[in-house]
C-alpha cells in the first residue's frame, strides 16, 4: 500500500515538473474523436492526472480513497476476483465512453486519470459486505451496500447533468464492476447456490413417511413392520 500511494503521488510530481517544464503532455489524455483521439490514450489517460486547479486536492483525495478502500477489498475479496472486476470496470469505463463519444455527447473536454477505478473499489466493498459499517465523511455510520447504490446515482446524475468522457468512463466503472461481481465473481456463486439450495428442498418436499405398524397376524412375524 505504501509503495502504490507512494508511486501515484510520485507520478503527479513528476507530471507537474514536467509541465513547468514546458513539456505538453495533453497527448496523453483521452480525447474525444473530434478534438484529438488516438488509441493509446485509452491506456495512456490513466497516468496524467491533470494541472488545472483542483488537481492536487483532486489528487490527494484520491489516494486517501485508496488507503481505505483498497486494503478492505483485498481483506474480504481473492485478489484475484478483485482484480478481474476491476478490469472488468476499466473495460466498460472505456467502451461506455467511446459509445457516449460516437452519439456526439462527449463534449470538447478529455479524460484523464485513475480517480473513476476507486469507485469500483468502493462498489466491491459494497457487494461483498453489504452489512458492513462505513463512516460518510468520517462522521455518519451507513451500512456499505448503500454505498453501491448511492455512487450509481451520483454518477447517472454526472452523467445527465454533464455528459463527457470523464462521466460516461465512471458510470462504465460501476457498471463493468456490479456486472463482473454478479455474472462471473461472488455474486454469481452466491446466486448458484441459493438455486441448489431451492432445488434440494424441493427434491426434500417429494419425500412422504408412511406411517406402519407392527403385524399381530402370526405369532412368528411379531417382528415385521410394515
Amino acid at each position: 500500500m505504501i509503495r502504490l500511494l507512494a508511486g501515484l503521488f510520485g507520478l503527479f510530481v513528476l507530471e507537474l515538473v514536467a509541465r513547468n517544464a514546458g513539456l505538453e503532455l495533453y497527448g496523453l489524455a483521452w480525447q474525444p474523436f473530434r478534438h484529438g483521439f488516438a488509441p493509446w490514450q485509452l491506456v495512456t489517460h490513466y497516468v496524467l492526472q491533470g494541472s488545472e486547479n483542483g488537481s492536487v486536492t483532486s489528487v490527494l483525495f484520491g489516494l486517501l480513497m485508496l488507503y481505505f478502500a483498497l486494503p478492505a477489498v483485498d481483506a474480504t475479496v481473492e485478489r484475484g476476483v478483485w482484480l478481474r472486476a476491476l478490469g472488468a470496470g476499466a473495460l466498460a469505463g472505456v467502451g461506455l465512453g467511446l459509445l457516449t463519444d460516437a452519439v456526439g455527447l462527449a463534449g470538447t473536454a478529455p479524460s484523464m486519470g485513475w480517480l473513476p477505478l476507486t469507485v469500483g473499489l468502493f462498489v466491491m466493498f459494497g457487494l461483498a459486505l453489504p452489512n458492513g459499517i462505513v463512516k460518510l465523511f468520517f462522521v455518519l455510520d451507513i451500512p456499505a451496500r448503500w454505498l453501491v447504490w448511492m455512487s450509481l446515482g451520483f454518477l447517472a446524475l454526472w452523467m445527465v447533468v454533464t455528459p463527457s468522457l470523464a462521466s460516461a468512463e465512471g458510470l462504465g466503472v460501476w457498471i463493468g464492476v456490479y456486472g463482473y461481481w454478479n455474472l462471473r465473481g461472488p455474486g454469481a456463486r452466491r446466486r448458484d447456490l441459493h438455486q441448489k439450495k431451492r432445488s434440494i428442498e424441493r427434491e426434500l418436499r417429494r419425500f412422504e413417511v408412511i406411517e406402519g405398524g407392527r403385524s399381530s397376524n402370526r405369532p412368528d412375524d411379531d417382528d415385521m413392520v410394515h
